[in-house]
């Protein structure tokens, strides 16, 4: 036996191997699960899923998704019909300065009117309301030139559908006799409820009508002894003319008034009050738009509230003009209208009663209601809807439960991209109808119990507290989907785009097969060409 095969030793085995290979076992298996968490927040953060509700005044960032567009008009509404690109350009440039004009009010215009006198109210010492005043003149200026402007723009509106829907005019009885023009309308219903607004925030504002009141008593007093102020007297009178001027035009809460007022008729140009023809067109398309409204708001399907001020400010306009009261029943029901909405939130302390407008626009119409009492209604609809108040609230958060369901949702089940934008822009719209029902709801439940001194039960409380609850989840949802929101919101426009050419592209082609045209065809293709 040789020496290496007498001396043979044991394997032995300590365990340290076994213990060094389980310690880097776990920490690879530490590492992969900090990788997997690190993964997982991101998917939450990014994916369509649910994750947490951040807090929306922290962000560092927004997202701006309101599409912008600065292309001219005349670009826009260019074809080879001369007359009638001229048409859409004029009304196309009317409407665009509406929208402006719309913007700027609520921009620039509503809260300080709203809030004048806020911190001080109407017991200002003496000195502090006219050093107010004194400095919101320019802005009062500014005010006056807008609506001036709006003035001058619905005046050119109605000489241009005047002057084009006239038996004397050959565009009219070759292209435009069987056209409704209902997007001109609509603008102009818009300018109306504009000024409508500014006449509630500044007649609900006591303070601001006080405080210049004050002014106007201490220039006086300036006047009496211009020397001892070191004043030129005609500068002290041009500034009195001046305030007297503003009081006049808006402060008396007749700035829509004095809008539909206005003398639209140019002797040996434009025929206003005795053009038949327009004025079937205007009562055609008050009653067609208003019809709508009515339905919407009857229906509840959508806040159709503000635009149903603009519609009797269109209706009332109609009134003034051609003073025709021969359509009984549309007034009537109109005037069931007015009950089934007895006020309007124009502004979060301007709140407008259609039925008092009504009332005050076109006395001689109330004989058809038998003069019925606005407030009477109002407090007869108060009390229903204090009963159903706690139903409707509850049907209101069934939906937005329902609603915030499916807008978690990633849609990964639908395979065509089509169908997810289409899902998701309807998804988006509903919650925003949705949330304008519970926010005017809430708003005239307030308004009726503050203008009528009713007070509210325990339960009335608790069921306006879940109105708030509700909007804010709405809010947070669209908040927490703002990402999505900002991914898919242009692909959406192009869907819906691309649906509206689709529905035009038969008449398009049956029109480009004719052989031959007239002038009302050559305008239809302008038009679908156009579009």
């Amino acid at each position: 036996m040789s020496g290496a095969e007498e001396y043979t030793f044991d394997a032995f085995e300590d365990g340290s191997k076994t213990r060094v290979g389980e310690q880097q076992l776990q920490k690879l298996r530490g590492f992969v699960e900090e990788y997997a968490n690190k993964l997982r927040d991101f998917e939450e953060a990014l994916d369509e899923s649910l994750s947490e509700v951040w807090d929306s005044s922290t962000d560092p960032v927004s997202l701006f998704i309101r599409p912008y567009e600065h292309v001219d008009i005349t670009l826009l509404a260019k074809s080879d019909n001369k007359i009638f690109t001229k048409v859409i350009s004029v009304f196309g440039t009317l409407c665009d300065q509406i929208r402006l004009l719309k913007d700027q009010a609520d921009a620039k215009f509503y809260a300080p009117l709203a809030l004048f006198g806020d911190h001080f109210g109407m017991d200002a010492p003496e000195g502090e309301a006219q050093l107010q005043i004194g400095r919101l003149l320019p802005f009062m200026m500014e005010l006056s030139t807008l609506v001036n402007r709006a003035y001058a723009i619905v005046k050119n509106i109605v000489s241009q559908l005047a002057s084009l829907y006239h038996n004397s005019n050959n565009v009219y009885t070759t292209s435009f006799k069987n056209v409704h023009l209902q997007t001109v309308y609509e603008h102009l219903a818009d300018l109306f409820t504009v000024l409508i607004t500014f006449d509630q925030i500044i007649v609900g504002n006591k303070t601001l009508a006080e405080s210049w009141s004050r002014y106007i008593r201490m220039t006086k007093a300036i006047k009496g002894d211009a020397a001892r102020y070191g004043v030129e007297e005609d500068k002290l009178w041009q500034t009195e003319k001046l305030l007297f001027s503003l009081k006049g035009q808006l402060l008396d809460g007749l700035i829509f008034q004095n809008c539909i007022e206005q003398e639209f008729d140019f002797p040996s140009l434009v025929e206003v009050k005795t053009n038949k023809q327009f004025k079937n067109e205007f009562f055609i398309n008050v009653k067609t738009l208003m019809q709508y409204v009515m339905k919407q708001v009857a229906d509840s399907t959508d806040n159709q509230q503000t635009k149903f001020a603009g519609m009797l400010g269109l209706y009332t306009m109609y009134m003034a003009i051609f003073k025709d009261p021969s359509d009984k029943g549309f007034f009537k029901s109109v005037w069931d209208s007015c009950k089934r909405l007895p006020c309007v939130t124009l502004y979060p302390n301007a709140v407008w009663f259609p039925g008092d407008f009504v009332r005050g626009a076109l006395p001689p119409m109330m004989k058809l209601v038998n003069n019925a009492d606005p407030v009477v209604l109002r407090r007869e609809f108060l009390k229903t809807l204090d009963k159903e108040l706690a139903f409707k609230v509850q049907q209101c958060y069934l939906q937005v439960s329902k609603w915030t369901v499916r807008m978690e949702s990633n849609l990964t089940n639908r395979a065509e991209l089509w169908e997810i934008l289409n899902t998701r822009s309807g998804l988006f719209t509903f919650g925003l109808g949705l949330a304008h029902n519970i926010a005017g709801l809430y708003k005239t439940m307030v308004a009726l119990h503050l203008d009528l001194q009713v007070p509210m039960t325990p339960g009335h409380v608790r069921s306006l507290c879940q109105c708030a609850e509700l909007l804010k989840a709405i809010e947070a949802t669209f908040h927490r989907r703002s990402a999505i929101i900002g991914e898919t919101i242009t692909l959406m426009m192009k869907q819906v785009s691309a649906t509206i050419a689709k529905g035009i592209l038969p008449i398009k082609m049956r029109v480009e097969a004719a052989k031959s045209y007239n002038d009302t065809q050559l305008d239809v293709l302008a038009a679908v060409r156009l579009a």
